[in-house]
């Protein structure tokens, strides 16, 4: 299994109440000030907003105006433990239990590929952009920082995910894929960076020991999420009393993400399986009052923790030394990102075109939006460590225009992509750009012109004349696309007004009928 102890860890030394304070004066002003003018989706706005007011409030205090140090302040929060080993599992287990499984089901196979592969085809076509950018700009980075920034920056943030997608009309499909992919691979983005982040530091490890540590983990997680899901599904059933029903679900929450950890498993997976259980088993083990408390409590803490995680994300702003450099290389960056997101995405899906609906590539390629875990795990990266403020600066940047450039545009991405019909799939459309398939719809048009005009036909005449009509129309929609029936409608009219004009001609003998039949016959084939 992966070894957790390379991460960073730095013990907390802020006083909890006072960052408490902080966060709830954050997290109030600036929902404040966006729903009242701004209106911006909560997320961004509270993000956006907590990184400029403590970008303010830090140069205030370089000029004296103010005695807050914001820097230190930031420099003493220790983000990572607060989300990966805090609300991080409250979080997720707050998602899981809203996911609708039916539908979760319907799309495992591209959620289970986007979660896997496409993290890690996503991790290395990220590092490998960063790496030749950042060379021809003469920024000689080893590839294996860049990896090390492909394999963080590439799990989409399930709580970033849900806070824009909640504000938008997205397509069901894209919601359960997006929603899908981001509770599941945090697992595979942190074995992955684990993994390179020992190599960094000499520690080796071959694929076949990587591939069986993401195993075990995996596994390891999916075991205690039902086991733990299971047994406090049992227990809230035996309960009738809401409070007990609330410490239980809490209960559910911490203790399918702490003994994950403690087994060096992937606690996000562990959670959100214990989640699913429990949200699977909702209407077996809640009466109906107790469901709507049950769902109301979970949806205040939900809210409560998203807006906290995310003024906390403004605030790391501050502890980053912006430059004219650093600024292009987050830039570069981000495009890096959103391409190997693209690519990760279309090998992913490459067995279900035919199954996809109009808009699935790009919608899922500008939905992964970045957040929270990505930041944790740039700033476990060991202070000492060589790159980590650039690495950190980057992430920075990513995290920042994801979520306001991807978060204010996918609305209109969306509406761009509004056909949630299935087509006939990218092969199909393929096909029908080439004239293939049209010449054997055009084939087909006419030999059942010919046929028609072989029943219409009641004197020989004027066989010459009728064919020589359709042998024009024919050279003429051979000559031309015939995707529109104009051209099968004006060849009706020729034939009904020769009929018309000769309706009244005697009866043709069977001899005639079979020479007329004979003609036709001949003309068909020498077209064909």
């Amino acid at each position: 299994m992966s070894d957790p102890s390379l991460l960073a860890t730095t013990p907390p030394s802020i006083n909890i109440n006072l960052l408490i304070s902080v966060l709830l004066v954050f997290v109030g002003l600036t929902n404040y000030i966006n729903h009242r003018y701004l209106k911006l989706p909560n997320a961004i706005g509270i993000m956006g907003l907590s990184a400029v007011i403590s970008l303010f409030v830090k140069w205030l205090y370089s000029y004296d105006f103010i005695h807050f140090d914001t820097l230190n302040f930031v420099k003493n929060i220790d983000f990572k433990s607060i989300l990966l080993d805090g609300v991080l599992g409250y979080l997720l287990f707050a998602s899981a239990i809203h996911v609708n499984v039916s539908a979760l089901k319907r799309w495992w196979k591209q959620i289970s590929l986007l979660a896997t592969v496409g993290v890690f085809i996503s991790a290395f076509f990220i590092g490998a952009i960063t790496y030749y950018s950042f060379g021809w700009l003469g920024f000689n980075i080893p590839f294996i920082y860049c990896l090390l920034f492909g394999a963080l920056i590439s799990p989409t943030d399930p709580i970033a995910a849900l806070a824009v997608l909640n504000s938008t009309n997205a397509p069901e499909d894209i919601k359960i894929k997006l929603t899908g992919e981001s509770l599941f691979n945090d697992g595979s983005g942190i074995v992955m960076f684990i993994a390179v982040l020992g190599l960094t530091v000499g520690i080796e490890q071959s694929a076949l020991d990587f591939t069986k540590n993401f195993i075990v983990e995996v596994s390891g997680a999916v075991t205690i999420g039902l086991i733990t899901g299971y047994i406090s599904s049992a227990l809230i059933k035996r309960s009738t009393d809401f409070g007990v029903i609330s410490i239980l679900s809490l209960s559910a929450a911490s203790i399918s993400y702490l003994l994950a950890n403690h087994f060096h498993f992937s606690a996000p997976i562990s959670t959100v399986i214990a989640g699913l259980f429990i949200g699977i088993n909702g209407d077996k083990i809640f009466t109906k009052d107790n469901k709507d408390e049950f769902n109301n409590l979970w949806e205040m803490i939900d809210n409560l923790l998203n807006s906290m995680l995310f003024a906390l994300i403004g605030l790391e702003v501050v502890l980053i030394e912006f430059s004219p450099q650093l600024i292009i290389l987050g830039i570069i960056s981000f495009v890096a990102v959103i391409i190997g997101r693209y690519l990760s995405v279309l090998a992913s899906l490459c067995w279900f075109f035919n199954k996809t609906n109009q808009g699935t590539i790009p919608l899922l390629t500008w939905g992964g939006i970045r957040g929270g875990i990505s930041l944790a795990l740039a700033l476990s990266i060991p202070a000492n460590g060589e790159f980590y403020h650039l690495i950190l600066g980057i992430t920075v940047i990513t995290v920042l225009m994801s979520g306001i450039v991807q978060g204010l545009t996918l609305k209109h991405v969306i509406n761009y992509y509004s056909v949630e019909q299935p087509n006939n799939g990218i092969l199909a459309k393929l096909l029908q750009s080439v004239d293939l398939l049209m010449f054997f719809k055009k084939r087909k048009v006419l030999a059942a012109k010919l046929e028609e005009a072989k029943l219409r036909a009641v004197n020989e005449k004027h066989l010459n004349a009728m064919t020589q009509k359709i042998t024009k129309e024919v050279n003429k929609m051979c000559a031309h696309d015939i995707e529109e029936n104009s051209d099968i409608v004006s060849a009706q009219a020729i034939l009904n007004k020769d009929k018309d004009e000769h309706k009244d001609v005697k009866k043709m003998t069977s001899a005639e009928k079979q020479e007329l039949n004979n003609t036709i016959d001949k003309v068909q084939e020498d077209k064909f």
